[in-house]
C-alpha cells in the first residue's frame, strides 16, 4: 500500500490511473498484481506492473524474471520491483537488460545520521522538523544508484 500511496503523490503526471492488488486478465492467465498504473502519453496508453517484496534475503533473478514474463503476458510496457532487501547481481543484470527498474525501499532513520551510535530514534515531530521521509529509495540502474525520497 505504500508504494501506491507514493506513486500517487510521485510528479506532476495527469490522467493516472493507480490501482493495489488487482487481478489483470491475460490469454494465459490470470496474474496478481501488487500495484498496477496506467497513465497516458500522446494519447497513448503506458502500463506499468509493480511488485512488492518484502523477503528476508536479498531478491533472485528468477523474482525479476517472472515480472518479465507478466509483463509479456498482459502487453504491459513497464516493470518495477520495490524490495526491502538487496538484489543479487544476476537479478539486476537481467533487470537492466530487459528494462525492468529496481528498487530498494529504506527505512527513513536510515538516512539521517546522527552523532551517537546509542541515540535513540527520532520521534514523529523530530522527523517532520528535520525534513526526513518515513521512507526512501535506492534505484539501481547501470551499476550506480540514484536516491529517491
Amino acid at each position: 500500500m505504500w508504494v501506491k500511496e507514493y506513486l500517487e503523490k510521485c510528479g506532476n503526471i495527469n490522467d493516472i490511473n493507480i490501482h493495489h492488488n488487482i487481478i489483470l486478465n491475460a490469454y494465459d492467465g490470470d496474474y496478481q498484481i501488487d500495484v498496477y498504473c496506467e497513465l497516458e502519453i500522446l494519447n497513448i496508453s503506458i502500463k506499468i506492473l509493480i511488485e512488492c517484496k518484502k523477503h528476508a534475503h536479498p531478491i533472485k533473478r528468477e523474482v525479476v524474471q517472472l515480472l518479465d514474463a507478466k509483463l509479456k503476458s498482459t502487453g504491459c510496457q513497464k516493470g518495477i520491483i520495490f524490495s526491502t532487501s538487496d538484489f543479487q547481481t544476476g537479478a539486476q543484470e537481467y533487470a537492466e537488460k530487459h528494462g525492468i527498474a529496481l528498487i530498494k525501499v529504506i527505512n527513513g532513520e536510515v538516512i539521517y545520521v546522527r552523532k551517537s551510535v546509542n541515540a535513540p530514534p527520532l520521534s514523529s515531530q523530530e522527523k517532520l522538523e528535520v525534513g526526513i521521509p518515513n521512507f526512501a529509495g535506492e534505484f539501481l540502474y547501470d551499476n550506480l544508484i540514484n536516491y529517491i525520497f
